[in-house]
């Protein structure tokens, strides 16, 4: 893939810059996707994230892959209210470089970052759409775990303090604070439980709403606990967010195929078509 890095937010003291994206292209377009990336993930995590690139670049749209400060392993440190935070910095920079709409396309964390920009962003007039590829439930995963209680019951007796996790709990160092965030109900990361009712789900992607939206699952997603229809999960995650009907790819969380890349190309090629307006 051939692109630009360029620097947003603000230039700290010292001289120093804030945090780097990538444009794929070799120019600015009015229309940017901006892909949002999962735990542990950066520039070029998703192995379809290039063909997706060049599937939209031919239809006017540019790629925008921003390094957030969760970035990689620095999730474990933050929440999704900074990821919002950044994602507000990059926005402002797409609005000079002459951007005036937005699609936004997450991939499995990711896809909670959206519902919380769209509930809290400041940008939201240049959000024309929204991909949830892999909205999956970090809790539902944390839950299958043969430690699980063990890990709440650590994380709420070192929440408010400066402790750490133990070592052993995660590959990122991870405060409680994020622990119970994905880990526990009614998390700020809680967001695609499938233990929740119709209602609860209404409520808690209300914020999807606002804008079109397409869910993406695939049916070995490894992070699926085996109890959940993922078939039907996709379509009440659909049915809350107003949305259209819902992708199913036979794949796993990363999405490896080429069957598979040929078909999430088209359906957000489409998509994203119908979210130009």
């Amino acid at each position: 893939m051939d692109g630009q890095l360029f620097v947003y937010g603000p230039v700290k003291e010292g001289g120093c810059n804030g945090l780097v994206a990538m444009r794929s292209g070799n120019e600015w377009r009015e229309n940017a996707v901006v892909h949002v990336a999962g735990l542990t993930d950066g520039l070029l995590s998703c192995p379809w994230a290039v063909k997706v690139s060049d599937a939209l670049a031919n239809e006017g749209w540019c790629f925008v892959q921003p390094i957030l400060n969760s970035s990689y392993l620095g999730y474990g440190l933050k929440c999704l209210e900074d990821d919002v935070n950044d994602l507000d910095l990059l926005f402002a920079t797409l609005v000079v470089h002459g951007v005036r709409k937005v699609l936004l396309v997450g991939h499995s964390t990711g896809c909670q970052d959206i519902v919380k920009l769209l509930a809290k962003g400041v940008h939201h007039e240049l959000i024309k759409g929204a991909v949830y590829i892999g909205p999956v439930s970090d809790r539902e995963y944390y839950q299958s775990l043969p430690n699980y209680t063990e890990l709440l019951s650590t994380a709420k007796e070192r929440q408010g303090t400066d402790e750490l996790m133990p070592r052993s709990t995660d590959e990122a160092a991870i405060c409680p604070e994020r622990l119970l965030s994905l880990a526990e109900k009614g998390g700020d990361d809680d967001l695609f439980s499938s233990d929740y009712t119709n209602d609860e789900l209404q409520t808690l992607l209300f914020p999807c709403t606002k804008v079109p939206s397409l869910i993406v699952m695939s049916l070995k997603d490894e992070y699926v606990p085996s109890h959940v229809d993922i078939s039907a999960q996709a379509s009440r995650l659909s049915t809350a967010m107003l949305s259209t009907p819902p992708l199913l790819l036979d794949d796993n969380h990363t999405i490896v195929s080429d069957a598979s890349h040929a078909k999430l190309c088209a359906a957000v090629r489409s998509f994203a078509e119908s979210c130009k307006g």
